[in-house]
């Protein structure tokens, strides 16, 4: 009978595995949109206020910065297993997303990191997202001017070692019968709020095997503190622009030479027009191509002004082609034409064909400077 035992364990396994889906989408979406309005605000800050270049420069910086950790969070999706366990450097992580979220309200943010902490059992993608509601959630707490408190610490409890992460802020404080509440989601004390959050946060720390403390009180603040493993196995260590590095690393196979001649092909021609832009304003020589047909005309006139380009820089998912397929078709004619072609995809296996076709593969979303390296 469908009301079986084991029919019924079999319905609640998959319920379970449905709200933790829906919970999922929910706070990706809840994440993004918080780091989307710090970009946002940067940049109408940018269009209404800005006169002087430093405020320009701060308020583009500023915006640049929640662009790269939604592209964070995006790519830590996407990416093997490898990417997550990739050392990362706490306190520059905790300044960049802080700084954007605290800008334009009464906060005054104090940081106590040690430079020597050892890292969460969790990813950075994880840690991120508990930061980030964190950061929400005493942001809203504030009324008024004060200090939000960001520290951490390695402490042995027990015989194993922890990871602790403060979080103290001088906000309104919660209700002592509503604490318990606080990580239910859909709770919320604001109106028209989602109440994920916190939700997300004692997901992220109950699944690693963690807790979470809170010490609270009207109109004085509140103290979380999240107690997670640490992971001894990687000690932290600075870390650079990980594209750039790639960048650099790849530059090695194709020639140092500057190329000035370039085909940008891409379906989303706006894009193209724009990396065109920024290319012409380096001295480059820069064409568009919207599709592969396109591409293969504009080589073969090139090549009949006598003016060939000697890189064509394209997206891989071509609506009439794949960027390969345009490496095959254009080495027929000149197998020396250099290629980069970019993708918004990580698969490490489609990064090896690309590789081995004697292109180079430069991941998408990009800065214009990691482009440079391999011109």
């Amino acid at each position: 009978m469908l009301t079986s035992g084991p029919f019924l364990e079999l319905l609640s396994q998959r319920r379970e595995k449905e709200q933790a889906l829906e919970l999922l989408t929910r706070s990706l979406a809840h994440d993004l949109r918080h780091l989307l309005a710090a970009a946002q605000t940067n940049l109408d800050l940018l269009r209404c206020c800005a006169t002087e270049k430093e405020k320009k420069e701060l308020y583009l910086r500023r915006a640049q910065k929640a662009l790269d950790q939604m592209n964070e969070i995006l790519e830590g999706l996407l990416a093997p297993a490898s990417f997550h366990e990739r050392p990362y450097e706490l306190s520059r992580v905790v300044k960049e997303m802080a700084e954007p979220l605290l800008e334009g309200t009464p906060v005054k943010l104090v940081l106590d990191i040690p430079e020597d902490i050892v890292l969460p059992v969790v990813n950075r993608l994880e840690f991120t997202q508990i930061l980030l509601n964190l950061l929400v959630n005493a942001r809203e707490a504030f009324e008024r001017e004060g200090t939000l408190y960001i520290g951490a610490k390695n402490v042995h409890h027990r015989g194993k070692p922890y990871f602790v992460l403060v979080v103290k802020d001088e906000g309104q404080g919660i209700p002592p019968e509503k604490i318990k509440e606080i990580f239910a989601p859909g709770y919320s004390s604001k109106k028209g709020h989602q109440g994920l959050g916190l939700a997300i946060v004692s997901s992220i720390v109950k699944a690693h095997e963690g807790w979470i403390e809170v010490e609270s009180e009207p109109r004085i603040g509140t103290t979380f503190t999240i107690w997670l493993p640490a992971r001894e196995d990687f000690p932290p260590r600075p870390e650079g622009r990980e594209k750039g590095e790639r960048a650099e690393d790849i530059s090695l196979l194709i020639a140092r030479a500057p190329s000035r001649r370039i085909l940008v092909v891409d379906n989303d021609t706006d894009f193209a027009r724009t990396l065109a832009e920024a290319l012409s304003l380096k001295n480059y020589q820069v064409e568009v191509a919207g599709s592969f047909e396109e591409a293969l005309r504009a080589y073969r006139l090139a090549l009949e002004e006598k003016r060939p380009f000697e890189v064509i820089v394209t997206d891989y998912h071509l609506d009439d082609a794949s960027g390969l397929e345009l490496v095959s078709a254009i080495r027929e004619i000149n197998p020396r034409c250099r290629f980069i072609i970019f993708s918004g995809m990580r698969d490490p296996e489609l990064e090896k064909r690309i590789v081995r076709s004697g292109a180079v593969f430069l991941a998408k979303p990009f800065h214009l400077e990691e482009l440079e390296a391999l011109l």
